[in-house]
């Protein structure tokens, strides 16, 4: 959800903390980098314009929702973090990415400092991100 990838490693006896997260990144993350901007090049040069309208559908729906769950934030989100990458838009990756750590339940309920049942929380979800991206 969100286009997240989660590496783990379940090989760490005997290791220093420095050697596996030198492991981790010469075996898993540099690989999936060099992936992910391959797949980036091909999409932007060959679908330009139907990506642009991702983009854009995101953006339009993030800033004017009245109502938006986790799942669907996640979605979006993650077509406004492509854009900004493609500098399509002009929303500030650091307001993308707190976006998508402060829009989950957990943090979006401490930030209320409330317990919200989840139409509640899909409205104050809606609100926040309205806020952030203005």
């Amino acid at each position: 959800m969100g286009d997240f990838y989660q590496i783990s490693n379940q090989i760490t006896l005997g290791k220093s903390e420095h050697e596996i997260i030198e492991e981790l990144a010469r075996e898993a993350v540099e690989p999936i980098v060099k992936y992910e901007r391959a797949a980036r090049k091909k999409l932007c040069s060959k679908r330009t314009s139907a990506l642009d309208d991702k983009i854009f559908r995101a953006l339009g729906v993030l800033t004017n929702t009245r109502m938006i769950s986790t799942e669907e934030t996640m979605y979006m989100l993650s077509y406004l973090r492509l854009g900004a990458h493609l500098n399509h838009i002009k929303t500030p990756l650091e307001t993308i990415n707190r976006l998508f750590l402060q829009t989950k339940p957990g943090h979006l309920q401490y930030i209320c400092q409330s317990e919200l049942e989840t139409e509640q929380r899909d409205t104050a979800r809606a609100d926040f991100i309205r806020a952030a991206l203005q």
